[in-house]
């Protein structure tokens, strides 16, 4: 899949959420892994929610209808190896949304092909952000771009 759960997590570590008071309990099992920590806080319940310096995240998990119309701003994340989920989602888009496109570090930054994935989306870029990055290794995500991806800017995720 797009490895949401270790996006999420990501974010929670990065910004300092009050779960991560949650996540980081002794009585918890041992979390090794930004997904397991997202995994957890859902096992509880709990969506995960943070602050960036100018917004409140609340992520919900819901079906693209309903949430892009809802929402404040949609996020779609996608995988370079995994786009066959696009269809669906793709008809509920606004200029609300933001697409990230995760495991760029798969097809090493490669710029070529993240322009084919670009096109095979089918989306206006101009009023849909398209970022490349990798949760995993926090690739422009935030603050931090790829040495392999200064063709792309510096637009962060966050």
């Amino acid at each position: 899949g797009a490895r949401r759960a270790t996006l999420i997590g990501r974010m929670l570590q990065v910004f300092g959420s009050d779960q991560m008071m949650i996540i980081l309990d002794p009585l918890n099992a041992r979390i090794n892994t930004c997904d397991e920590a997202t995994k957890l806080l859902r096992s509880r319940g709990i969506a995960p929610t943070f602050y960036t310096l100018e917004h409140h995240i609340t992520i919900e998990e819901a079906s693209a209808a309903p949430l892009c119309t809802q929402a404040a701003c949609t996020i779609v994340v996608l995988s370079p190896d995994t786009l066959e989920s696009w269809g669906e989602i793709k008809k509920s888009l606004n200029e609300k949304s933001i697409i990230l496109i995760n495991k760029m570090d798969i097809i090493n930054w490669d710029m070529k092909e993240f322009q084919s994935i670009v096109e095979r989306l089918e989306c206006d870029s101009e009023k849909i952000p398209i970022l490349p990055i990798s949760a995993f290794h926090n690739d422009n995500v935030y603050e931090k771009v790829h040495e392999k991806a200064l063709w792309y800017g510096d637009w962060m995720a966050a």
